[in-house]
């Protein structure tokens, strides 16, 4: 074998490693990938599950219907209680 076709073989088993390289690197970025994506479904999965739990409906109100009730309860218990303390003989 001449030396032109030794050089022209060790760069094209070069060339070779560089790919079969480049193509590892792919296939484990790609599986990263998938795992990732796996990851982050089932974490999103995990959350519309808690939402629905909270949002779920209870004796006809949902948790943030309930809220608002107690907060204007709330309110108006203050403005009670500001209207009494005003009344009040000093």
């Amino acid at each position: 074998m001449s030396k032109k076709d030794r050089r022209q073989r060790d760069e094209l088993e070069a060339e070779q490693r560089r790919i079969a390289e480049e193509d590892k690197r792919i296939r484990e970025r790609a599986k990263n990938f998938d795992s990732e994506r796996q990851k982050l479904e089932d974490d999103k999965n995990k959350l519309l599950e808690r939402i629905s739990k909270m949002t779920a409906t209870k004796g006809g109100l949902t948790i943030e219907q309930r809220e608002q009730i107690i907060a204007a309860r709330e309110k108006e218990v203050a403005a009670r209680e500001k209207a009494l303390a005003s009344a009040r003989p000093r």
